[in-house]
């Protein structure tokens, strides 16, 4: 979903706490906080965890939305985890309607250029009455995002895919190995609280 420079470049905005690209909104929660963002192209709210930060931005390889959340910076400018959605259109060239099967190929393709990527397991699940995709995938990742001479992170990802009205939305969970399983209620509360705003 995001390359390598894309992911440096994130790293460092959201270590500075800059917003970018489209805007959001958050509100506040107990221990999540709820993003929303009525844009026609994201049309999208969600709950992520309290004290993160995010970033939305148009992916320069698919041309879609994507709101990338993450832990402040701690200064180390060390990789950890990464939690993002990605918002594609299944309207593709010609006005053909694309299924949901054929965009989540398209970003399984993405993320296999991915340093040492490697495809777990492709399952089919569900989101409420949803029917969805699960993705897990291993990969290598920077262990200092924005910094020269980083080493590669031996990293572990995984991506929800489902279908909502016109738009395929693909939630995804990116962190190094020894700390995914931290972060797997999170995931699956940021899968369960999507929603459309529109």
């Amino acid at each position: 979903m995001i390359n390598i420079t894309g992911r440096i470049a994130l790293a460092a905005a959201i270590g500075m706490g800059t917003l970018l690209g489209l805007s959001g909104c958050g509100g506040d929660s107990a221990k999540y906080l709820k993003y929303s963002n009525s844009n026609p192209q994201v049309n999208l709210s969600v709950e992520y965890p309290d004290g993160w930060r995010y970033i939305a931005y148009k992916n320069q390889q698919s041309g879609f939305p994507v709101v990338v959340f993450a832990p402040p910076a701690d200064g180390s400018g060390a990789f950890s985890v990464l939690m993002s959605v990605e918002v594609a259109d299944t309207k593709g060239a010609g006005g053909k309607e694309l299924s949901a099967k054929a965009v989540t190929d398209g970003i399984i393709e993405r993320e296999l250029k991915m340093p040492e990527a490697r495809l777990l397991s492709r399952t089919k699940a569900s989101v409420g009455f949803t029917k969805a995709e699960d993705i897990r995938m291993s990969l290598n990742m920077l262990d200092k995002m924005h910094t020269k001479g980083s080493k590669l992170l031996p990293s572990l990802a995984r991506i929800m895919t489902f279908k909502k009205g016109d738009k395929v939305y693909a939630v995804k969970l990116i962190a190094k190995q020894e700390e995914y399983e931290r972060y797997g209620k999170a995931f699956d509360r940021m899968v369960k609280t999507l929603k459309k705003v529109n």
